[in-house]
C-alpha cells in the first residue's frame, strides 16, 4: 500500500509542471494538471484537461490548443490558434503576433469532475479579453496584429476520439450566441446532407460509389490542411493504449 501511495505521488509531482515539445503531433492529455509548458512545439495539436496554475507558451509556432487554465501565458509565439476557457485574462507578452482566440470546444466523459477538483467556476471565462502588456525596451504592436477572434463562421467542436471514466456528455459551459449559432449551422448542414442522401434511395452500387467518393475526397483535404500527420500521431496513440 505504501509503494502505492508513494507512486501516486510521484505521478501527482510529474503533472505539477509537465513540459510539451515536439512538432507534428497530437497531444492529447485529458487528466487534471497543476501547470504546464509548451516549449518551442510546430504544428502541434494539443488538448488538455483543466491545469489549475499556468498553461506557458514560449516560442511556439501555428499550434492548435483546445485548453482549460487558470492563467494563460504566451511568448514568442506566432499563428497559433487558442480555444480557450480562463478565469483571468490571457497575457500575450513581446514576440507574440497572429494568435486567433476562440472559446473552448471540446470535452471528455471526466471534464466536469476534474473541472470541480481544480476549483473553477464555470460563471466566469475572459478568454476573449487578452492582456498585450509592453515595456520601454519593446515597441508595442497594434493589438489587432499581435491577437484576433477567430470568425464564427471557421468554429467548429473538437471530437476527442477515446473515452474516459465519467458522466460528461457535452460541453460544460455555454458558448457565446455566435458561436452556438455557427455549431447548430452546422449540425443542420450535416442532418440536411443525411436526409438528401436518404431521399435519393441509392442503389448499393451507387452507396458505394458515393462512400468512396466522400472518402477520397476527405483524404485530400487532411493532406490540404495538414492533418495527416494528426491523424497517424492518433493512431500510434491508440496502439499504445
Amino acid at each position: 500500500m505504501e509503494i502505492d501511495k508513494q507512486r501516486r505521488g510521484e505521478r501527482d509531482r510529474e503533472r505539477e509542471r509537465e513540459i510539451v515539445r515536439g512538432k507534428y503531433k497530437e497531444n492529447l492529455r485529458g487528466h487534471l494538471s497543476r501547470g504546464c509548458t509548451v516549449k518551442q512545439c510546430t504544428r502541434t495539436t494539443l488538448v488538455t484537461g483543466p491545469i489549475s496554475s499556468t498553461l506557458y507558451m514560449t516560442g511556439c509556432v501555428n499550434m492548435r490548443v483546445i485548453a482549460i487554465a487558470r492563467r494563460v501565458v504566451m511568448r514568442n509565439c506566432h499563428g497559433c490558434k487558442m480555444f480557450l476557457f480562463t478565469p483571468t485574462q490571457p497575457l500575450l507578452l513581446a514576440g507574440c503576433d497572429d494568435i486567433t482566440i476562440a472559446p473552448y470546444n471540446t470535452y471528455y466523459s471526466s471534464l466536469a469532475g476534474h473541472i470541480a477538483h481544480a476549483g473553477f467556476s464555470l460563471s466566469i471565462n475572459k478568454w476573449n479579453q487578452p492582456l498585450t502588456p509592453t515595456s520601454s525596451e519593446v515597441p508595442a504592436l497594434d493589438d489587432s496584429r499581435v491577437w484576433h477572434l477567430l470568425s464564427p463562421s471557421n468554429f467548429n467542436l473538437y471530437q476527442i476520439p477515446f473515452q474516459t471514466d465519467g458522466t460528461t456528455n457535452g460541453l460544460v459551459h455555454r458558448l457565446p450566441p455566435e458561436y452556438e449559432a455557427a455549431v447548430k449551422r452546422s449540425r443542420d448542414r450535416l442532418t440536411e446532407w443525411y436526409n438528401t442522401v436518404e431521399k435519393a434511395e441509392l442503389t448499393d452500387l451507387q452507396t458505394n460509389q458515393l462512400a468512396s467518393t466522400i472518402q477520397a475526397r476527405f483524404h485530400d483535404w487532411l493532406e490540404c490542411m495538414g492533418y495527416s500527420k494528426e491523424l497517424e500521431s492518433l493512431a500510434k496513440y491508440r496502439e499504445r493504449s
